[in-house]
């Protein structure tokens, strides 16, 4: 097998990897810029659900806490996460959460139906999407790079009507 299309198809993979990271970690930071300006405040935790998280670039299944909190009478329940990438330290915390223990949650004073367990950190955030960004664009460019030898390859042998037939 020759070694261009590898290179190509690996470099397209990685362009469309680059691609997904930016608008994942793009979303998580944006929502975690928001939710630095949340109150905070005690919640009590009422349950567990399984989710899969980022902790330290590893996918784990994680044990996310239902929790109830009050608001001007009212009950709410939340489950959120600021952002899907945790740190070694919010991982341990969400370990060492049990039910029917308070816990601290950040909500969302225009809603306040939404809240957070943990406040994100935007700066590690941002440090993610710059780097998304730069498997993106290396990926790209060696992307047009092998595709532009490609070309110019084809353009220098003569096109072979052969090479696109369908049989």
């Amino acid at each position: 097998m020759e070694r261009r299309p590898l290179i190509s198809l690996a470099s397209f993979v990685g362009v469309l990897v680059g691609i997904s990271l930016v608008f994942s970690i793009g979303e998580d930071y944006s929502f975690a810029r928001k939710a630095t300006q949340w109150k905070s405040m005690r919640a009590k935790v009422i349950s567990f659900d399984d989710r899969i998280v980022s902790v330290a670039s590893e996918s784990q299944l994680v044990p996310i806490p239902t929790y109830a909190y009050f608001i001007n009478g009212a009950r709410y329940l939340g489950n959120g996460l600021a952002t899907r990438y945790l740190s070694l330290n919010e991982y341990h915390q969400l370990l060492s959460f049990r039910a029917n223990t308070e816990i601290e949650i950040f909500v969302n004073q225009q809603k306040n139906s939404q809240s957070v367990i943990f406040r994100a950190s935007p700066a590690r955030l941002l440090m993610l999407l710059i780097f998304s960004w730069i498997i993106f664009i290396v990926s790209f460019a060696i992307f047009i790079h092998t595709i532009r030898q490609f070309i110019i390859t084809v353009n220098s042998r003569g096109v072979d009507e052969h090479v696109f037939q369908v049989r």
